[in-house]
């Protein structure tokens, strides 16, 4: 009674040790008790090396039971209290302040251990701190304990129901997630009843934690039917949420180990399946998703049940399951069935790029990843049995992972443009505007194309009656086309083909030359449209929701519909000049005139059929495959007898009796006139090489060949980077070609050639391997986007000069300026006429005024024309 016990030490009980004798309880006898009433535990300290200090106190009582009353323990260095299988009854005000323990700051219960509060009692738990759990209070019961049935439990304290009782915590702290703890319960007890007797600081949320009692899992997961399910693919670490909770349902940290569990199909356990986990099987647990350190090998897409087990670590171990829904590799991997695991694809010509010990598998951009058809049926990277293969392909089109998300792919690999394919959930999420299958060549499942295969709509959305209207509106822009030959033809306007040889060249060639990096964006659909414009193609009619139906809506068919623009065309003009020439009555047109239609719609008509034929005949071989497929549809077998054969038949009778002649014969003609009568043919000959100088005549052929070689470079099924290399070295070569020339007899047509030249040649170089090479990869990219746009738009510039230029012509012809002199003199006539009506003549005074404030225009111009000069006019 009112002893004080001061910087004391030992290892334990280093102020106080009570310990009863082994053999007490087991001859029936009293283990004895003490009583501390008024007594003072300050500054004492535990020298237990850190090993051994957990569980050793300040005051220590083991299977003797302790009277505290008006007791206080302050700032000791060790666990203040010990109680082991023992009960502390406490009476009045008993203190525990600013002690620190490594399990427990003030108290630490063990056994079948209790703190019991008789009446009147105050119990202040302020500022204790444990290095590890428990800030005030460690406690833990072992399996088989019981409670005295008559006293009220609230977690670790007793009291009976009529008496005043309470206990404070304020401000204890541990090293734990809740770094305000104040009780760690290592128990299944009930605590839900506490806060009757118990009060905390008010400032911190939870201040108690226990031993998991209970799991569940976090999303990615889900719960079907009660249970947890997850999706893995054989071999490839996976996210997990695990979250464990302890008896009063609050998140708890905790350590688990982790095993598989097969079952079979009828839900017993059977090892058959032969699924394993690899790696470490111990987790730390604690409310957060995190990629697992382990994978699990077996069999994919198994029909069979798997399971994961987490055992908890605690003294009473908690077992949960999460079941695994075994998928298919993630696009980037395929399974090894000696190793039983996804594997990354390595043998796509370095186009997909993965991680060690990750699911994370990234694509350059512009690639397409997938599945095409093979003869091989046993293709060693296939995943299935039914003659697939996966590979990787650049989009000619650019239409593959353009923009896509490139997370985690941006920053583990420098140098290069990567897009994560984790987070593409099938191979058509690759692909804009609704377009799927092979490389994004066709439309997704319940799609179809709109005109000229632009964009994808769906099916349920298209109508019988679309296709008459797609098929008039084509016919309309068309006979538009015509029309305004016509115009030109009847004002007798001339555009010298000079004008128009490289901007035609230029526009049939640019997607070729930027196919892998062309940005979208409206100035993509600005050189589209100037491209279908030069080549006599509706396809801007595509941007209208305006569909065909699955029946005929794929590639092949739509392409083969650009040779009606040529064909109508020229039909049309044909007609007109045989009118012309018949009927000079209804339709007058010069022989200069007729020749100038001819060669307009040579040029533009040699464009489309050219890369038309030359886009049905280009074939593409896929790595692991082989079989060849027409490169416009990759679902389509090279020279299929049934779906490619007809086309291809009609591309190169194309070639054969249109395209390649013509060229021929305009790179021949100065030197078979020698031998050959080219008289019939002189007229059409001389509109297409006058702007050439005499001994470079055969130069009108020049970029029509060169357009044919392009287009052929297309056709050799190339590797990507060696057709961007040939591209930028041809483009090199038709520059220095132009320029050794000079082959125009006007200066500024070199110049203006020489300048869409050296745009296209940028515009090369700004595509591929070489782009990322002087770019790099981040901001450099959208100076890279950006020097393209304004590239692409230079040319479209021109293209609308030439347009107001040939405005102008229409202008100063002198059709245009008589119809302006007919006009103004009916102007006049009827001005005058109104005026005479209301004045008289013989008053040119009242007259000029009537007209002036009438007509302010009249009056000015009455100071040039008399009433006399109308008069004359008329």
């Amino acid at each position: 009674v009112g002893v004080s016990w001061k910087r004391n030490s030992a290892k334990s009980g280093a102020a106080l040790g009570l310990w009863s004798p082994n053999d007490i309880n087991s001859v029936g006898g009293d283990p004895g008790s003490a009583e501390l009433s008024g007594c003072l535990f300050e500054a004492n300290s535990v020298t237990a090396s850190p090993n051994e200090i957990n569980g050793m106190g300040v005051v220590y009582a083991e299977s003797v039971a302790l009277h505290m009353e008006e007791t206080h323990l302050v700032r000791n260095g060790g666990t203040a209290m010990v109680l082991s299988s023992t009960t502390a009854y406490m009476r009045g005000n008993v203190s525990f302040e600013g002690n620190a323990g490594l399990n427990g700051g003030a108290a630490f219960l063990l056994g079948a251990s209790w703190i019991t509060l008789l009446n009147n009692t105050r119990v202040l738990f302020l500022s204790n701190h444990a290095y590890e759990t428990g800030g005030a209070i460690y406690f833990t019961l072992h399996t088989g304990q019981s409670l005295n049935d008559t006293l009220i439990q609230a977690c670790l304290f007793q009291y009976k129901s009529d008496q005043n009782v309470h206990v404070s915590f304020v401000n204890n702290t541990a090293y734990t997630l809740q770094n305000y703890q104040s009780i760690f319960i290592s128990a299944t007890v009930d605590c839900y009843n506490i806060s009757k007797v118990v009060t905390f600081d008010p400032l911190v949320p939870t201040q108690i934690e226990s031993i998991p009692v209970k799991f569940k899992f976090g999303l990615p997961a889900r719960e079907v039917g009660g249970v947890y399910v997850t999706t893995i693919t054989p071999g490839l670490p996976f996210t997990i949420h695990p979250i464990a909770m302890d008896v009063l349902g609050n998140n708890v940290s905790t350590t688990a180990l982790v095993n598989v569990i097969p079952i079979s199909s009828e839900g017993i356990y059977n090892d058959s399946t032969k699924y394993s986990l690899k790696g470490s099987s111990v987790i730390f647990v604690k409310d957060t998703a995190f990629t697992t350190p382990f994978y699990i090998t077996g069999p994919e897409n198994c029909s069979s049940e798997q399971m994961l087990a987490f055992k908890t670590s605690s003294v009473q171990p908690v077992v949960a399951y999460l079941h695994l829904d075994i998928s298919n590799c993630n696009l980037g991997f395929v399974f090894n069935p000696k190793s039983m695991r996804c594997e990354c694809h390595t043998d796509v010509a370095g186009s997909v790029v993965c991680f060690k010990d990750s699911d994370e598998a990234c694509i350059q951009e512009g690639y397409w990843y997938g599945t095409v058809q093979t003869h091989e049926k046993n293709a060693t990277n296939s995943s299935s049995s039914n003659g697939e293969v996966y590979t990787s392909k650049p989009c000619f089109n650019q239409f593959c992972t353009y923009g896509c998300p490139q997370g985690q792919c941006l920053s583990k690999v420098q140098g290069e443009s990567l897009c994560q394919l984790s987070d593409i959930t099938d191979q058509d999420s690759q692909c804009p505007l609704n377009k799927g299958g092979v490389l994004c060549s066709s439309c997704m499942e319940n799609y179809t194309f709109t005109f000229g295969g632009v964009k994808c709509v769906e099916t349920s959305k298209c109508n019988g009656w679309e296709i008459s209207v797609v098929v008039l509106l084509m016919l309309g822009y068309q006979l538009a086309f015509v029309a305004a030959i016509l115009v030109v033809l009847k004002l007798n306007v001339h555009i010298g083909s000079g004008y128009i040889y490289c901007l035609l060249y230029y526009f049939s060639v640019i997607n070729y030359m930027v196919a892998n990096t062309w940005p979208s964006g409206p100035i993509r659909y600005i050189v589209d449209t100037f491209v279908a414009i030069t080549q006599i193609d509706a396809k801007f009619l595509g941007f209208f929701d305006l569909c065909f139906s699955a029946s005929i809506a794929n590639n092949l068919p739509l392409q083969f519909l650009k040779y009606l623009g040529p064909l109508v065309v020229g039909l049309s003009v044909f007609l007109v000049v045989i009118l012309a020439r018949h009927w000079p009555r209804f339709l007058r047109l010069s022989q200069n005139a007729s020749s100038h239609a001819i060669c307009i719609l040579l040029l533009m008509s040699y464009t489309s059929v050219t890369e038309t034929s030359y886009i049905i005949l280009s074939p593409i071989q896929f790595k692991g495959s082989s079989l060849l497929f027409v490169k416009n549809d990759p679902t389509v077998v090279y020279f299929d007898p049934r779906h490619h054969l007809p086309y291809a038949i009609v591309a190169i009778l194309a070639e054969v009796f249109i395209a390649i002649p013509f060229v021929l014969l305009l790179f021949l003609a100065p030197f078979l006139a020698r031998w050959v009568n080219l008289t019939r043919l002189k007229p059409i000959l001389d509109e297409l090489q006058s702007c050439y100088k005499d001994r470079y005549r055969w130069f009108a052929g020049y970029y029509l060949l060169c357009r044919q070689i392009v287009y052929l470079i297309g056709c050799l099924n190339l590797e990507d980077f060696k057709e961007v290399f040939f591209m930028q070295w041809f483009c090199i070569a038709v520059l220095l070609v132009h320029v050794a020339f000079c082959p125009y007899k006007e200066w500024w047509l070199n110049a203006v050639d020489t300048f869409l030249l050296l745009d296209l040649l940028f515009m090369s170089l700004l595509n591929g391997r070489s782009a990322t090479t002087i770019f790099g990869i981040g901001s450099a990219l959208k100076f890279q986007e950006a020097a393209t746009y304004i590239l692409a738009l230079l040319p479209c510039l021109y293209f609308v000069a030439v347009i107001v230029f040939l405005f102008v012509r229409v202008i100063r012809t002198d059709w245009f300026r008589k119809q302006g002199t007919e006009f103004l003199s009916k102007c006049c006539k009827s001005r005058r006429q109104d005026a005479e009506q209301k004045i008289p003549e013989n008053d040119p005074v009242s007259y000029d005024s009537f007209i002036e404030e009438r007509e302010p225009l009249l009056a000015h111009m009455s100071t040039t024309l008399s009433r006399d000069d109308c008069t004359r006019v008329n």
